[in-house]
């Protein structure tokens, strides 16, 4: 039983790879929320504004997350990142 134990992946805060991808999320819709700031102008298309956002969040996590496991599966996968939606 004690194994068992061993084998289980400590998931809270006092894992340090937990609190380096919280940091990291949070640099990436920092910087994409700037970026979305910068391009707010009067008459600018929200829907354009959103697109922004998610296309800087996304090649910004791509950069980090790109390496594939064993079944040709992308690391991450399946997992969630805040996504910057003003429009929803």
């Amino acid at each position: 039983m004690s194994d068992e134990s061993e084998n289980e992946e400590i998931s809270d805060l006092s894992n340090p790879d937990v609190t380096t991808k919280y940091r990291a999320a949070g640099d990436i819709v920092n910087k994409a929320l700037q970026k979305v700031v910068e391009a707010c102008v009067p008459d600018a298309d929200v829907v354009m504004l959103c697109e922004m956002g998610d296309k800087i969040m996304e090649e910004e996590t791509g950069k980090l997350y790109n390496k594939k496991d064993k079944e040709g599966k992308k690391n991450g996968e399946g997992r969630c990142l805040p996504h910057l939606r003003l429009c929803e």
